[in-house]
């Protein structure tokens, strides 16, 4: 895999360039420039990075109930999108994705993503991309973790007004047809540290003071996250799939939680309110992964019965050699990666498989088998 970068290096210069005629990308967060409409002109050169690395079978599952959500945000309820969060390409594909849906458009132009302002301030040029995006920028609480006392002051007065300028904004906005986006976990989930899985507490109080939510799970990904910022992330291709979980009220999500917190002798209520959203998407995650592995079997049997036909030969390949913005190596990995594999999918979940399906995996294995003999003959 090579850096997003190095690969896209040209499409990034031409929006960086263009962002400069811009006046809607803030570089520095106060309380007066919270709320930040999208600057669509830098949504193609974003949509053009995500064509080259996205393979078909990428959409979104449940989008009946985006489309139901936002029915009711338009009757003036307040309503959340809950997401699962991997890299910071999710918001830009979820969008790609949502724009590609019959009356997705509308829906991806309701949009609100809550976002932390250190995308706006610690780098220029993911400043740029991030600005293609409406967002409501707050002050994370643990970006004040670990400042030097001479600066812990002037910081929490400035954490403090910009979070309350959010918070005013969003009690503003939120009745205004709009599906507000939130990460849960408050980061991008990080293998080497398992703490960036777990939901924020402060979530509690979004879904408090909202009326409706879906849960969103997300399958597959385009850009794996590194020490660094997202210009260090490395990408891929995949499959992408957004699930959407149908509409739940808010105030029995939270009710029914905190009944089973209680019951369990669990002390924060708050907390054990955004495990059980963490729990959920989790299972939403793994179920999407489940099938996706009985699928691959399922294809894998048909490519060895059937070379000719395969996805992965060279005739049919997603994305030839020539217009390849990641063929510079010349890794044939990039021209062979078959069209219904998602990234990370666990061992146990294989083992499953493989447990409840055995009659897949047998004929992948005769097929397999049959398919060595056959090239064994040609020789």
């Amino acid at each position: 895999m090579e850096v997003l970068s190095s690969v896209f290096k040209d499409i990034i210069k031409e929006a960086v360039v263009l962002s400069k005629t811009s006046d809607k990308i803030a570089t520095v967060i106060n309380e007066q420039n919270v709320y930040q409409i999208g600057e669509t002109k830098i949504l193609p050169f974003i949509d053009k990075m995500i064509d080259a690395l996205i393979l078909p079978g990428s959409g979104i599952n449940g989008m009946e109930h985006l489309r139901a959500l936002l029915d009711k945000a338009k009757a003036g309820a307040s309503c959340l999108l809950l997401l699962e969060h991997y890299s910071n390409m999710d918001m830009p594909v979820f969008s790609y994705l949502l724009r590609k849906e019959p009356g997705g458009v509308e829906a991806a132009n309701a949009v609100v993503a809550i976002a932390g302002m250190k995308l706006n301030e610690e780098n220029p040029t993911v400043a740029v991309f991030t600005g293609a995006y409406t967002r409501l920028v707050i002050y994370p609480s643990r970006s004040l973790h670990h400042l030097p006392p001479e600066e812990a002051s002037a910081e929490t007065a400035r954490y403090s007004a910009i979070n309350h300028a959010a918070m005013r904004k969003l009690n503003e906005i939120k009745k205004q047809g709009k599906l507000i986006l939130v990460f849960p976990s408050g980061t991008r989930y990080r293998p080497w540290d398992p703490s960036t899985k777990k939901g924020v507490r402060e979530i509690d109080s979004y879904i408090k003071s909202f009326d409706y939510m879906c849960l969103i799970a997300i399958n597959g990904e385009l850009l794996h996250v590194r020490q660094g910022d997202m210009l260090d992330d490395l990408v891929s291709r995949n499959i992408v799939r957004f699930t959407v979980d149908p509409i739940v009220s808010c105030a029995e999500f939270r009710a029914s939680a905190r009944a089973k917190a209680e019951n369990a002798g669990i002390e924060d209520k708050k907390q054990a309110v955004v495990d059980a959203i963490m729990a959920r998407l989790d299972e939403i995650h793994r179920k999407v992964e489940t099938e996706a592995v009985t699928d691959g079997l399922k294809a894998t049997a048909i490519i060895a019965m059937s070379q000719d036909n395969s996805p992965m030969s060279q005739d049919n390949a997603p994305m030839s050699q020539d217009n390849d913005p990641m063929s510079q190596d010349n890794d044939p990995k990039y021209h062979h990666d078959p069209p219904y594999r998602l990234n990370g999918v666990r061992q146990g979940i294989i083992a499953k498989v493989v447990a409840d399906e055995p009659e897949v995996v047998t004929k992948v294995l005769r097929c397999a088998f049959d398919a060595s003999l056959m090239n064994i003959s040609k020789e």
